[in-house]
């Protein structure tokens, strides 16, 4: 488990340690999540990392254009441990055939 302090620290972290599933904030200070997502989904050694966006926003449809081929999006509103825990499990059943432990 790591956490960046924003977009940039997040793909110069990609370089040293690959997670299994990454949780994408939508707003976040220096480059945002869409940002993040779109640098992400255009490298080739990345774009099969899942993510899973928490927002608190609405996202536009230009915006949502832009986070095609996110695993999950998820409101902050709805969250609970519980629900996000169920979150990354799922995706992580889909994308590697297994739960989390």
């Amino acid at each position: 488990l790591w956490i960046a302090t924003d977009g940039q620290d997040a793909l110069e972290r990609l370089v040293q340690q690959r997670p299994d599933v990454i949780l994408l904030d939508v707003r976040m200070p220096g480059m945002d999540g869409l940002e993040f997502f779109s640098r992400l989904h255009n490298d080739p050694t990345l774009a099969e990392l899942p993510v899973i966006v928490l927002t608190s926003s609405i996202l536009q449809p230009e915006d949502r254009a832009v986070l095609d081929g996110t695993s999950l999006i998820m409101s902050k509103s709805d969250l609970s441990s519980g629900t996000l825990m169920d979150a990354i499990d799922s995706v992580l059943r889909v994308d590697t055939g297994i739960g989390a432990v």
